[in-house]
């Protein structure tokens, strides 16, 4: 109100009225300058019954203020404090990765890796993993663990080299060379010993555990640029498209789903693996969106 008395704000308070007369529509000489001002000090004195429950509301402003400034202290301080370093991919890349211990991982495509950057403090090498990485981890002088964890169990080693697939709730592991230790999410018969050439297969929320040997590891096609397809159906090779391009693939015809395939699809390139898949199948491939329809020749 003060401001409104000061004559000197007369230009911009007459600028204020015209505005509000052009959305009402009333003619600019129904009220003077004088009256307007009348009206805002009657309106200024009926707010004053107010006062009182600002009062009340102003504690409670208070009160969220220091909390807001706690919580925005508290937050400062873990991001100043953050520890974590998450490398990712999208659909169709591959990442290659040295980390700070010297250990070499290369992330497939769709896959998301944690790495705790406090490892020397903390005494050991932490990785969370979703997705599928390849690792060559190297030793320490101090022999310090290398931990990966997935949802499924948690991969102990000193140094090797080994693949970890975590994906669809379940986790697979093929260690090439060295030893590992698996330590499984569950309550019983938890820790399992690995050599080179074994295969792990295993489900926390199935509860499925399966060992097998493998003389070569199949799964490391995608590092190669290419993924290879032995003697599987149709309806494999459209998941593992899937799950690298994130692109569904539709198709209504159980014999073609079923088909066993023998042949190796370009990985990096979205539009040559379109291609090759098409030449395969002898198919086309209708694209919408993230959708895609089979259309037999």
């Amino acid at each position: 109100m003060e401001w409104v008395a000061d004559e000197k704000n007369d230009l911009l308070l007459r600028s204020y009225m015209a505005k509000i007369w052009n959305r009402s529509g009333e003619e600019e000489d129904e009220i003077s300058l004088t009256q307007f001002k009348n009206q805002l000090r009657q309106r200024s004195r009926g707010n004053r019954s107010m006062e009182r429950k600002k009062r009340i509301f102003r504690i409670g402003y208070a009160a969220a203020s220091v909390l807001l400034l706690v919580v925005v202290s508290y937050l400062g301080y873990r991001y100043l404090n953050h520890t974590e370093e998450i490398f990712q991919t999208a659909y169709g890349e591959t990442l290659e990765i040295v980390l700070e211990d010297g250990s070499q991982v290369t992330l497939n495509a769709n896959t998301t890796m944690t790495w705790d950057r406090k490892w020397e403090k903390k005494e050991e090498r932490r990785i969370r993993l979703e997705g599928e990485a390849y690792f060559d981890v190297a030793q320490t002088e101090d022999g310090l663990p290398f931990l990966v964890e997935t949802e499924d169990l948690t991969v102990n080693v000193l140094g090797t080299t080994f693949r970890v697939r975590a994906r669809e709730n379940k986790t697979d592991v093929v260690l090439e060379s060295g030893k590992v230790k698996l330590d499984l999410n569950r309550l019983w018969d938890r820790v399992l010993e690995m050599v080179p050439g074994d295969q792990i297969h295993y489900s926390a929320m199935a509860d499925e555990l399966e060992k097998t040997q493998v003389e070569k590891d199949k799964g490391m096609d995608w590092m190669e640029g290419i993924l290879w397809f032995e003697d599987v159906s149709v309806a494999e090779m459209f998941s593992k498209i899937e799950e690298l391009y994130g692109k569904r693939l539709i198709s209504e015809n159980e014999d073609l789903l079923s088909r066993r395939m023998f042949t190796g699809i370009p990985f990096e390139d979205w539009r040559v693996a379109r291609q090759a898949i098409e030449l395969a199948l002898g198919v086309e491939l209708h694209e919408e969106k993230e959708e895609i329809r089979i259309i037999e020749k």
